[in-house]
């Protein structure tokens, strides 16, 4: 395996995430070798991620190679026991990206099922504007079929959250900052790491049209559910490094304390 190194950098725009529970049957079948579904309170979820990035950089490359990238990616969230404790993290099951520079950079960590799709995302008080009367909104959109209908997904934000119970949801999407998928055949591990940012719990969602282009025809029917929880999170600094060994993964785990929002 390769030594690990930043496979990316950027300066995150927005973040909106969409949290649904969902039967594990229909995600199993996604768990890497030796891991297991990780559920919250018994429950198993599965998230819908919006991101918006700026100057986007890495592969060893001195220089950004995206000005802006807009993803979209669903996870399940998956853990495994190790002699250092266990291991959380989560694993990628679909993936859009806004450019196939975009695709290239982001290959090691999505795998190359790693799909190219025009999305078209407005924002609204990720500048720092943002206040309780009036907080930020994010809306993404897609089109879609033979006749290139609209589809979009709306959210708008409604205060901001405090953090810390870990019981919550949200702390349980947070906390899984460790990403996994394989390469030759190995599992193997990236973490991402992010600065503190503030996050707002939704107040208003609207999910209209077709998403199945986005995370495949089976789970599209259950994400028109409405979702357990919702959230948005402003501007803040992201990278991801890798690959690490499950046990790496593990021992670093271990040794550093947990950071909020890393996992996003």
């Amino acid at each position: 395996m390769s030594e690990p190194k930043t496979v990316f950098s950027a300066g995150r725009v927005s973040l909106a995430s969409l949290n649904f529970q969902v039967d594990p049957n229909l995600v199993k079948a996604w768990l890497p070798p030796g891991f297991d579904l990780e559920l919250h309170n018994g429950d198993c979820y599965a998230s819908m991620v919006a991101v918006s990035l700026k100057n986007v950089g890495g592969r060893g490359l001195p220089f950004p190679i995206c000005r802006h990238l807009q993803a979209i990616y669903l996870r399940i969230y998956i853990s495994q026991k190790t002699k250092h404790g266990i291991l959380y993290g989560f694993r990628q099951v679909r993936s859009v990206v806004t450019s196939q520079r975009g695709r290239w950079l982001l290959r090691p960590l999505f795998g190359d099922d790693l799909k190219v799709m025009r999305l078209r995302q407005t924002l609204s008080g990720f500048d720092g504007s943002a206040s309780e009367d009036n907080p930020p909104s994010a809306e993404l959109s897609w089109k879609t079929g033979p006749e290139k209908s609209i589809s979009k997904i709306r959210i708008t934000g409604r205060q901001r959250m405090t953090l810390g119970r870990r019981d919550s949801k949200v702390n349980y999407i947070l906390d899984h900052h460790w990403l996994f998928t394989e390469i030759d055949g190995q599992s193997v591990a990236f973490e991402y790491r992010t600065a503190p940012a503030t996050i707002w719990n939704a107040g208003q969602v609207v999910v209209h049209g077709d998403t199945s282009e986005l995370i495949g025809a089976k789970l599209a029917k259950v994400l028109g559910r409405k979702p357990a929880s919702v959230f948005l999170v402003e501007p803040s600094l992201v990278s991801c490094m890798g690959p690490y060994t499950p046990e790496q993964a593990a021992e670093r785990q271990a040794k550093s304390p947990k950071i909020p929002g890393a996992a996003t």
